[in-house]
């Protein structure tokens, strides 16, 4: 869009939709972008939504790093300090009210704890600067009541690079997949535990029960899984965006 553009569209709308997401390994399959293409993914689905009912939005540019500690022992991995996660998007967020987008709601594509504070916390100082800023909660909310729409065996162990993850490549970028090694992939379900892990000290994939950074079971991933998985979480996304134009 050109600035003029852009312009416009505030005039209609003061609403933005962030899309995040960092450089993570997800696997030995599946591309360190995966996150990226979630968060842009949910993004769109969104803004569909949302046009569907009559609201226009922005889907700002992609914020493709920040905080990836999880997966940080992989190369490729490139992790951003909580610190400096919290001020980027503060800054972003504050931006775009300039740009008469007061409202945003933040959509990572990555789930890690630390990451999502991190992302508040940014969210928080925004909201100091006359900005009304929300971390989606789709992870957490959404997709744990969508896990009967997937096929592997204990969908409830699935938290990373598993079957709903590699549906949703296989969707969109097919050639970013490698299939030798994903069809060389036995199920991993050492995540069962991981909450207790975590409790310990744990805090990288294979200290939770991922070696190669992956859980679940990948090789179950299909498209359908992807669009009825993605379609119904592009739904809450939107709806969460309805409700901040409500606010």
């Amino acid at each position: 869009m050109t600035y003029p553009q852009v312009e416009r569209l505030a005039s209609r709308t003061d609403f933005a939709l962030l899309p995040v997401g960092p450089p993570e390994a997800h696997g030995p399959h599946l591309p360190v972008g995966t996150d990226l293409i979630a968060a842009r993914e949910l993004c769109e689905r969104a803004a569909q939504e949302l046009a569907g009912r009559g609201t226009e939005c922005l889907i700002a540019p992609l914020l493709s790093y920040c905080l990836a500690e999880v997966a940080s022992p992989f190369p490729g991995t490139i992790t951003v300090r909580a610190e400096v996660v919290a001020a980027l998007v503060a800054d972003i967020c504050r931006g775009l009210a300039r740009s008469g987008f007061g409202r945003t709601l933040i959509v990572s594509g990555h789930a890690e704890e630390e990451n999502l504070a991190a992302l508040r916390a940014g969210a928080e100082q925004a909201g100091k600067a006359e900005a009304l800023v929300e971390v989606s909660r789709w992870y957490g909310h959404a997709l744990p009541r969508l896990l009967h729409l997937l096929e592997e065996e204990h969908p409830e162990y699935d938290v990373h690079a598993g079957e709903w993850e590699t549906a949703l490549v296989l969707l969109r970028a097919p050639e970013l997949v490698d299939r030798r090694a994903l069809g060389a992939l036995p199920p991993n379900w050492g995540t069962r535990n991981i909450s207790e892990r975590r409790a310990a000290g744990a805090r990288t994939f294979p200290e939770l029960g991922a070696p190669e950074a992956y859980c679940g079971d990948p090789r179950r991933a299909n498209f359908k899984t992807a669009e009825n998985l993605y379609a119904a979480l592009g739904k809450f996304v939107a709806e969460e965006g309805a409700s901040l134009l409500r606010s």
